[in-house]
């Protein structure tokens, strides 16, 4: 495998694992006290960025704030923005929620940057390996070991690249979109 192949592997490892990083949920707004408390147990106390439309005018350019959810009851919930007053906004003018979770972000950076490392680790070390196999000579009599360090070079690749996967995520975090 030459170098461009490795790195044309990484890449397309990393694009695949980056699919993982964010949710797109369509809910419907809770009609009942037990789904509100059902968002509640999502949302409560996170930091998230809310899309709505005003009461008095529904079909205008939606607003984007960012502030603490806790919600009211089953028909609205509590915005607090910092260095403003809370705003009640009501479920039916929300057009979407998305909140960041930078501890999920960290695990899924982990794990897909762990295992796309680990399988360029092995491409790159059976490669290399391969190039030096055994000859029937002198200098290198049987038994003949072609593959020695292959298992060292999967773990290193996980290893770093699962190091750096857990730093890029828990720094991008984790999206998650509830569109109503």
């Amino acid at each position: 495998m030459t170098t461009r192949q490795a790195v044309s592997v990484l890449v397309a490892s990393s694009l695949i694992s980056m699919a993982g990083c964010s949710n797109i949920i369509a809910v419907h707004s809770p009609a009942t006290m037990a789904e509100a408390q059902e968002m509640t147990r999502i949302l409560a106390n996170r930091m998230a960025k809310v899309e709505f439309v005003g009461y008095d005018a529904p079909h205008a350019q939606p607003t984007m704030r960012k502030g603490e959810l806790s919600i009211l009851d089953d028909h609205s919930f509590v915005l607090r923005m910092p260095s403003e007053t809370p705003s009640r906004i009501a479920f039916e003018n929300t057009r979407s929620i998305r909140i960041v979770d930078h501890a999920r972000g960290a695990v899924d950076g982990l794990l897909t940057g762990a295992i796309s490392g680990g399988l360029v680790g092995l491409l790159v070390g059976y490669s290399v390996a391969s190039g030096f196999g055994c000859k029937n000579d002198i200098s290198n009599p049987p038994p003949c070991h072609p593959y020695d360090g292959l298992w060292e070079a999967t773990v290193l690749g996980a290893l770093v690249s699962g190091a750096v996967g857990t730093a890029i995520g828990a720094a991008i975090g984790h999206r998650t979109t509830f569109t109503f």
